[in-house]
């Protein structure tokens, strides 16, 4: 018999950034201008990704005192847990930095500051802040979030008399009923197509119960350890979703959905209630449109009283390194960008959408969406955290795809279990082995990165290697292109793919191009397009020296002597993403995979700073 389990809250760490440069031509080595306490004017340093609650973030910290200048990083990249990681060990970690939920308390204890001795935490909400506590002491200010729950046609529920389900056995017996009565309607709707959707609906149920215990925190940290089975932890849970799977409660129609299609079957009544994780922008504006009332409520257990909302906790925190001796200035400037968000106003500026709650004391769920009514009381009773994915990294996917697998082949989830430990074993014993890819004798600039990563690429074997330069110019993101800066260090098989070409899973293309192109396609750049704007970004280029004049090649040799002639024709190796087929229809697949073809080309390798660079 399985036994009952629940979940801890968990936690991931989403940040990243890049420093943008403009130079024509292969010069010398560059360098980061970063702000002192030398400095008359001291300049914070901040981290962006391409995500609207950072720039947000960005545009509230600029609020806060207009005058003062920042350095900001931008990072667009593929691995953005392993590059903050990397950059918050470094010996140049940003001033502030925005969570995108609560890192560990490990971590935080390393390397953030304890601020629980500033007045400004008056302002927030008791529960949000004691949430936050690590032994007594405050690294992390909490900041908007939003609350995630199952929704359902409230209009429709009243037609037909169904009574909303308080406990997990009465949403069994609901699926039932609904596929009796209506069996075209799908009694949970959900987007089935994210493995991420499967390892929610399991982690919900087991924070509803087990795992939401002080046992449950227990055996977590044995399941960390390789002490404990997935079973003890999860077997409730797996139980609970079998149960739904046999209820017929979800759709093979959903196999390939995603949010939208979720928001649209609930409002256009293809569906009794739907398992939501995401998708808000595109649903309030449909939910303004629908003439049926579309309620929530939580995520069920045994009983009424356990019940269960995920939220997304998103943080601020200042650096460690602030209160060292010599920062003093800095630190006095962080702090009072802290004040400014513990204000409504600089809460407000963070604001997404009208689902963003505000984590000050007495805020409320904006009336614009109704269905945060419904919930409102169990999230006030503290039944609410984070959708667990912290610890389980090495898991959540697999187990995820299997589930998906299973429900609509199957139908059984028998052997989850032994697939999660099987997976974790592995992860432990990797863990305890790591191989470094490759060694960083020094931080380098962005600018020296991108160059890096253009000079590995010449290993495909082209006579020009050429990557776009990644990050943002005046809010437009390059988000294919070389992202990040490569820091002191070991470079593991976790970390090798930080500063790696975007969309890190296309493969390599080869063109077969004339000297005249060759220069047309530098001297042009990546053009990007983001909300009605567009940026121009530099191509950078290895395996070719060239004079520059104005933005334009005047003359150029090939690494092999050769005078790149005008009508010529060289092969050129560039990243998919960066191929433009309409304008350079000849390329060739190669049939190598950025990702692997960069482990190949760095494993072994001491990366040092390059001594000239071409864009």
């Amino acid at each position: 018999m399985r036994k009952n389990n629940t979940l801890k809250k968990m936690t991931a760490v989403f940040l990243c950034t890049a420093m943008l440069f403009s130079v024509t031509g292969c010069s010398g080595k560059t360098s980061d201008s970063i702000g002192s306490d030398n400095d008359e004017t001291v300049a914070l340093n901040l981290l962006e990704i391409n995500n609207d609650y950072f720039r947000n973030f960005t545009q509230a910290v600029k609020n806060s005192n207009p005058d003062m200048p920042l350095n900001i990083e931008y990072y667009s990249g593929p691995n953005p847990t392993g590059y903050i990681t990397q950059e918050l060990a470094s010996s140049d970690p940003p001033d502030i930095v925005y969570f995108s939920n609560i890192p560990s308390e490990g971590f935080q204890k390393k390397y953030l500051l304890d601020i629980s001795r500033y007045d400004f935490l008056q302002n927030y909400n008791i529960s949000m802040v004691n949430q936050r506590d690590v032994d007594g002491a405050l690294y992390l200010l909490p900041a908007n979030y939003s609350i995630m729950s199952m929704m359902y046609n409230k209009t429709l529920f009243n037609e037909h008399g169904w009574k909303v389900p308080e406990t997990h056995s009465e949403l069994i017996s609901l699926c039932k009923q609904i596929r009796e009565e209506e069996p075209e309607l799908i009694p949970i709707t959900h987007a089935g197509s994210m493995a991420g959707t499967y390892w929610r609906m399991l982690g919900a149920m087991a924070q509803c119960g087990f795992l939401g215990t002080q046992e449950g925190m227990l055996w977590q940290e044995k399941y960390i350890a390789g002490e404990a089975s997935f079973e003890e932890g999860f077997g409730d849970a797996i139980d609970k979703l079998q149960e739904l799977i046999d209820a017929d409660a979800f759709d093979i129609a959903d196999k390939e959905a995603k949010n939208d299609d979720v928001t649209d079957n609930i409002i256009n009544r293809k569906a009794a209630m739907s398992f939501v994780i995401g998708g808000y922008a595109y649903l309030v504006p449909k939910l303004k449109e629908c003439p049926d009332e579309i309620g929530g409520f939580p995520y069920l257990g045994d009983t009424p009283q356990q019940q269960f909302l995920n939220v997304s906790l998103n943080n601020v925190g200042i650096s460690k390194r602030l209160g060292e001796p010599g920062n003093e200035k800095r630190l006095e400037a962080a702090l009072k960008v802290m004040e400014h968000l513990s204000t409504e106003a600089g809460q407000n500026s963070m604001h997404v959408a009208v689902t963003d709650i505000s984590p000050l004391a007495g805020s409320v769920p904006s009336e614009e969406f109704p269905p945060y009514k419904d919930v409102w009381d169990v999230f006030g009773s503290g039944s609410a955290a984070p959708y667990i994915v912290e610890d389980y990294e090495d898991v959540w996917v697999d187990a995820g795809m299997f589930i998906k697998d299973e429900l609509f082949t199957s139908g059984s989830l028998d052997g989850l279990s032994e697939k999660a430990d099987e997976l974790h074993k592995s992860a432990l014993s990797e863990s305890s082995t790591s191989v470094s890819v490759a060694e960083v004798p020094e931080n380098m600039t962005h600018a020296q990165t991108v160059q890096i990563m253009a000079d590995l690429l010449l290993n495909a074997g082209g006579d020009v290697a050429v990557v776009s330069d990644g990050g943002a110019k005046d809010g437009v993101p390059n988000n294919s292109g070389i992202s990040g800066r490569l820091f002191a260090g070991e470079l593991d098989h976790q970390s090798y793919s930080t500063c790696i070409p975007g969309n890190h899973g296309k493969n390599l293309v080869k063109l077969t191009l004339t000297g005249e192109e060759l220069f047309s396609l530098i001297e042009n750049g990546r053009t990007m397009t983001f909300n009605d704007k567009t940026a121009v970004f530099d191509y950078y280029w290895s395996g070719m020296d060239a004079v520059m004049e104005n933005g334009k090649i005047t003359s150029a040799k090939l690494s092999d002597g050769r005078t790149v002639e005008p009508n010529g024709k060289y092969t050129v190796i560039i990243p998919a993403a960066d191929y433009d087929a309409e304008a350079y229809p000849n390329g060739e697949d190669t049939g190598a995979v950025i990702q692997a073809a960069f482990l190949e080309y760095m494993t072994g390798k001491t990366l040092t700073a390059p001594d000239k660079l071409c864009r």
